[in-house]
């Protein structure tokens, strides 16, 4: 019944913590998700250039989930000098093209 306040609820939980596995596992693993790889794109770690370790891509992952609720993200990054979002100046990550 999608007109109960629980089931609501559980859905759009249940999407939060499938959308942050998604974004940290591949992050972590490949520097990239499947959009990412399809637009050529790849995360690095500023210091290394490297792709991001595991805790950046956490800390990634929450800052993007929490920017793209607010919205904060994005006039960040169209603010920003560098054009960073949120989540790459917190977690010293950037987004370059392959």
């Amino acid at each position: 019944n999608l007109q109960d306040i629980r089931v609501i609820a559980v859905l759009a939980g249940s999407g939060i913590v499938v959308t942050f596995l998604y974004l940290t596992l591949l992050t972590a693993l490949t520097g990239r998700t499947w959009a990412m790889r399809l637009l050529s794109l790849r995360v690095i770690d500023t210091k290394t250039g490297l792709i991001p370790t595991g805790g950046q891509s956490i800390g990634r992952s929450i800052f993007y989930l929490i920017s793209l609720a607010s919205g904060v993200g994005i006039l960040f990054a169209l603010l920003s000098r560098e054009g960073y979002t949120v989540h790459d100046r917190f977690t010293r990550t950037a987004v370059i093209t392959t």
